[in-house]
């Protein structure tokens, strides 16, 4: 029995179907290239599934504009800008040298552009994006196991290891070995967004998918669960 099949639609192209023993419901992921991905437990059928994505096919269609929408709208640094970080600010200003040169005061970081930066240019804006994904690696490295073992502690949660490196389209992951990933971009969005991912990837040590039980114990240890997700789909992850 074939446990994936590719189905294209007029509307929202092509859509993956993918068999998983563990799901309990049909869900669907849409990346934020558009991919759109559909999960379907190991008993239902995929005319069940294709059935379910027709129903919700308008709703698909306008995910994935909004993605398109913001793809147009890239992030550009150029003097003056500064990040916000969980702790500290980086700070990009114009430089003399021929390369990016970063210096940290404190929590701080100071970024000076080579004197030939264009901001409209982007490999400029590639090498400038690096610079800063490297910054926030390792401030992620520092920060962010502290921060999980804590929320751990306070929800009596264990995990097996955490890794923490730059990701394009994900904010965390936990494996079926309880071991937990993190997008380093996190350490760039608010504590009461971090907390979020960093309870979300834990209660999956318990839950391994989104089905009902998943839910009700997220919200039942964060009351406001829902609220921060909203507010978390609509950051970029700045790497």
């Amino acid at each position: 029995m074939k446990n994936e099949k590719t189905v294209k639609y007029d509307d929202i192209g092509l859509v993956l179907y993918r068999k998983n023993s563990r799901a309990r419901n049909i869900s669907i992921r849409i990346s934020r290239n558009g991919a759109v991905k559909v999960t379907v437990p190991r008993l239902c059928t995929f005319q069940t599934a294709e059935r379910f994505v027709l129903k919700k096919q308008l709703w698909i269609k306008k995910k994935i504009i909004s993605l398109e929408s913001k793809k147009e709208q890239k992030l550009v640094w150029e003097d003056g800008t500064f990040l916000s970080m969980h702790k500290g600010r980086i700070y990009i200003e114009k430089g003399e040298s021929e390369i990016i040169e970063v210096m940290q005061r404190g929590s701080d970081y100071q970024l000076k552009l080579p004197a030939g930066f264009q901001k409209d240019n982007e490999e400029d804006q590639y090498s400038l994006k690096n610079e800063i994904g490297a910054i926030g690696l390792g401030e992620a490295k520092a920060q962010l196991p502290d921060i999980l073992n804590a929320i751990a502690e306070k929800n009596n949660l264990n995990y097996t290891k955490l890794g923490i490196r730059r990701m394009k389209s994900r904010w965390g992951s936990c494996s079926a070995g309880n071991n937990i990933s993190l997008n380093s971009a996190l350490i760039f969005l608010s504590y009461g967004l971090i907390e979020y991912v960093l309870l979300h990837e834990l209660v999956h040590t318990i839950h391994k998918n989104h089905g009902k039980d998943f839910w009700t114990l997220l919200i039942k240890l964060m009351p406001d669960a829902m609220e921060r997700r909203k507010r978390l789909n609509g950051c970029d992850m700045i790497i």
